[in-house]
């Protein structure tokens, strides 16, 4: 249980709150995706993991993913 809430609070709610702020489609696909994938990296054993490098491709495709966010929020809005 401390797990998601963790989870949630480190790595969800940047996803809800990238999805709110794009409002995009393709965003809370991703999200959804991304969500899915921790779950399961989450709830497997550690030598499962480690053989499949599972955890790593997620780990990759979160920090794209909150790179690409950061970029999109803090270098394309357009002052007023």
């Amino acid at each position: 249980m401390a797990k998601l809430i963790g989870a949630f609070i480190f790595k969800w709610l940047i996803y809800i709150i990238a999805s709110v702020i794009t409002g995009s489609f393709l965003v809370i696909i991703i999200s959804l995706i991304l969500i899915t994938l921790r779950v399961y990296v989450m709830f497997h054993s550690l030598n499962e993991i480690q053989e499949s490098k599972t955890d790593l491709y997620v780990l990759v495709a979160e920090t794209v993913f909150v790179g690409v966010f950061m970029l999109y929020y803090f270098g394309f809005k357009q002052p007023t």
